[in-house]
């Protein structure tokens, strides 16, 4: 009970522990101090997407990971003092706005945020290059999760409804994450190619879908460690409902047999032709009730920072 007051009170020592286990944002609401707590809500974010990115470019380093985790916890560290100097200063009795209350803070500050990364929007990291050149190594995306419904998949802990609610259909093109089908823990981001019905086959070096060779020409011819080390071609390729983006080969793509697409399922490949898995092998065909978030833009890269940014296509 005297732990119960002592945060009911605003006692210095609980407003240390607010700020630097949970964050100074929440301390400051919890002190009473709105503008305070919108201050270092906007500095924690930057400091958290933009800070080792900012580090690196400084230092000339290729990874600054520890460097922006210290200036974290340097920034909760002094944050929590000041959190201390202002809870000491508090007069008795004083009267605390409604959003400094306990239920008002669980909703601002963990029920909001849940249900945003639940129904919204969520962030994923691109971890190696199966989706060169469309997404990177290291590129930090938004992927919107109302585009195709909600479904198990589309909240925490996988425990969403069995049946999708909502349910929209993905496109030919549309650049999906989904459910691995025979891993559901792991989370992959591919682009759909194959429909359900549909004969998919990649033949001679083109994409073939019921038959038709999709369009495809040559862009440019790139150098990067990013895909391996030697050169590798980009190409434009088209689909048939007119979706166009780029793909990555460095040698010629092995033929594969013919794919039928079963109802209620999805062919999916990386861009990088010859470094996903994909539904060639490993994955196999996807289905719909798995694909719960389609990739809709890049927010940064972990190296190259804000030059990443844009629109997904």
């Amino acid at each position: 009970m005297k732990v119960l007051q002592a945060f009911r009170n605003r006692h210095p020592v609980c407003a240390v522990l607010i700020g630097f286990f949970v964050a100074p944002a929440i301390m400051m609401a919890y002190l009473g101090r709105w503008k305070l707590a919108l201050l270092y809500f906007v500095a924690e974010v930057a400091l958290y997407f933009g800070g080792s990115w900012a580090i690196a470019v400084a230092s000339g380093t290729g990874d600054a990971t520890w460097l922006g985790s210290l200036a974290l916890l340097a920034f909760r560290v002094l944050g929590a003092m000041h959190g201390y100097r202002l809870a000491g200063g508090l007069p008795s009795g004083h009267a605390f706005p409604w959003y400094a209350r306990w239920y008002s803070l669980v909703l601002i500050f963990i029920a909001a945020p849940i249900a945003f990364t639940s129904l919204l929007f969520q962030f994923f990291s691109m971890p190696a290059n199966s989706m060169y050149p469309t997404l990177q190594p290291g590129d930090r995306v938004v992927a919107n999760k109302f585009a195709y419904g909600y479904g198990k998949f589309s909240l925490p802990f996988r425990s969403g409804p069995q049946s999708k609610i909502f349910a929209r259909k993905p496109e030919r093109g549309d650049l999906v994450v989904f459910a691995s089908p025979g891993q559901p823990d792991i989370d992959y981001i591919k682009r759909v190619i194959g429909l359900p019905g549909d004969k998919v086959q990649l033949r001679g070096g083109y994409l073939y879908i019921n038959g038709q060779a999709a369009p495809k020409q040559q862009i440019e011819v790139q150098q990067s460690s990013d895909v391996r080390d030697g050169a590798f071609a980009i190409y434009s390729e088209s689909l048939p409902n007119d979706r166009a983006y780029r793909l990555a080969e460095d040698k010629p793509v092995a033929d594969t047999p013919e794919f039928i697409v079963p109802d209620g399922q999805y062919f999916v490949l990386g861009d990088n032709r010859n470094r996903s898995i994909d539904s060639r092998h490993d994955i196999g065909f996807v289905p719909e009730d798995n694909i719960f978030a389609k990739v809709a833009l890049v927010l940064f890269n972990d190296r190259d920072g804000f030059d990443r940014f844009g629109w997904v296509n």
